[in-house]
Order: structure tokens, then sequence, then C-alpha cells
């Protein structure tokens, strides 16, 4: 549902956290707090903990930026004042840089940021250091087959008359193709759902709430930083593989990293 237009109001005026400045503006407007949940697309609880600067309860600093800044419009606050501000206040607050998380740690584990139980993250690791060798395997064949295609190739043509046996080539068992530069993701909505993507070089894939019934074709360079909402309405593919939401699921949000 749009929200009524509302006057400029000076951030000045306000308090210096963020999302108390939001808070008075919102009030100020007479907005309720589910338009705003609902313009911006986040779930109430979520909202709550942005205008008390909880970051403890929020996702990482860039999908709490992207909020304030869309909040910041529909209460008529200046978005990038409300950024800067974040920045100052999360600093503050957590003791930690709002832009750390931009370069993960590649073995970070995926759903760590959902709390996942440890049997789950360990897991993860299992398959990231499996991966990680498949990898290796692939890079020391491709060395073998490069180096053998460089050598000179002599042929030895069979004596007029002789049969003529058929040859096999047989690769090693697990060897892979190169993997490709972009990743793919495919997300098929059953109902209004909130799909914030972005992937390894900080590009915003999605931002905001897509309706029903729509199928959504991404690409980028994983790994990807996901946030869906409802996860329940969400069926998602990787590569064209299809991907098991529930484990990282808390109250129907999922908000994990996705590599190869």
């Amino acid at each position: 549902m749009p929200l009524p237009p509302v006057s400029r109001i000076s951030a000045a005026s306000l308090s210096f956290r963020p999302g108390e400045r939001l808070r008075e503006a919102r009030e100020t407007s007479g907005l309720m707090a589910e338009d705003v949940a609902r313009a911006i697309g986040i779930s109430l609880a979520q909202l709550g903990a942005l205008e008390t600067d909880n970051y403890d309860d929020l996702p990482e600093p860039v999908f709490i930026r992207g909020y304030m800044k869309r909040y910041a419009e529909c209460v008529g606050l200046a978005p990038q004042e409300i950024a800067e501000r974040f920045d100052d206040a999360y600093q503050s607050v957590t003791g930690r840089s709002p832009h750390a998380a931009s370069h993960p740690n590649p073995v970070r584990v995926i759903g760590e940021l959902n709390g996942v139980s440890r049997r789950h993250r360990r897991e993860a690791v299992m398959i990231w250091l499996r991966r990680a060798f498949r990898l290796a395997v692939l890079l020391v064949v491709a060395a073998v087959v490069i180096t053998i295609a460089r050598k000179p190739l002599h042929l030895s043509l069979p004596a007029p008359g002789a049969a003529t046996v058929p040859t096999e080539t047989v690769l090693p068992a697990g060897t892979l193709s190169a993997p490709s530069a972009t990743d793919r993701l495919t997300l098929h909505l059953m109902a209004d759902t909130t799909v914030n993507i972005l992937d390894a070089d900080g590009r915003e894939l999605s931002a905001g709430v897509h309706k029903a019934g729509e199928d959504m074709q991404l690409s980028g360079v994983a790994p990807f930083r996901i946030e869906l909402n409802p996860a329940s309405a969400v069926r998602l593919q990787f590569n064209d593989q299809p991907i098991d939401l529930g484990p990282y699921t808390v109250n129907d949000n999922v908000n994990f990293r996705l590599s190869r």
C-alpha cells in the first residue's frame, strides 16, 4: 500500500541514533509501523529492531543500510544522511566496522547469520572442504592435460590390412568441467516475497518485494548474500540445482551465503 506524502523533516532536529530518528519522524508524520514495514519490505519485528538500533537482531550492515535509506524516503528524511549516521552508530554500538562484512572469509559457514547449530556448521565446513578438494583435483588434471597437449604428436599408421582397434579415453572419477565465471540463481515465488540478493562483487541483483507467481532469473559471481522473507514461498535453484532452504530458515526468514 503506498504511503501518504510527508513533509521534509530536518534530520538535525532528531536524536543521534538513526533508528530513533526514523521512529520519531514516522510518529511525527502520523504513519503506522505496519505501513512502513510493508512499504520497505521487512517484518514488524525487524522494523522494531531497526527503530531501537538493535543491530544484533538484524542482518548484515549492507542490508540494514538499505532498509534505513528506504525508511528515510518514506518519512521525509535524507537517505544519505541517515546512512552515514548508521555507519557511525553501528561502529559505536557493535565495535565492528559496518563495511567489514563486505569482504567475507571464504570458509565462513553458510547459514552462520541465522545461528544454526554446531552440527550444521561442521557439515557446511565439510562440504566446503570437499568442494575445495575436487577443485584441486581438477586443477591437477588440467595441468597434466596441458602438459601432454604441448608435447609433439607422433602418429603410428597401421600396416595395410591390419585391423584398427578403437581406443577409449577414461577420465578420473569425479572430474568436473571448469567452473563458469558467472553463476545463476532461479527463484519461483508462490507469494509476495522480500528478495534481497548481492553477489561477491557487491552488486545488488534484487532488492525489495516481488509479486507472487514471479519467476526471477539472476546471474552474478558467487558467493551470493541472500535474504528471503517468507522463505516458505520461494523455490530456489543455484546453477540449476535445487537448494533446500529448510536448514537455514528461522521464523520463515533466511539470511545466508550461497557459494559453489
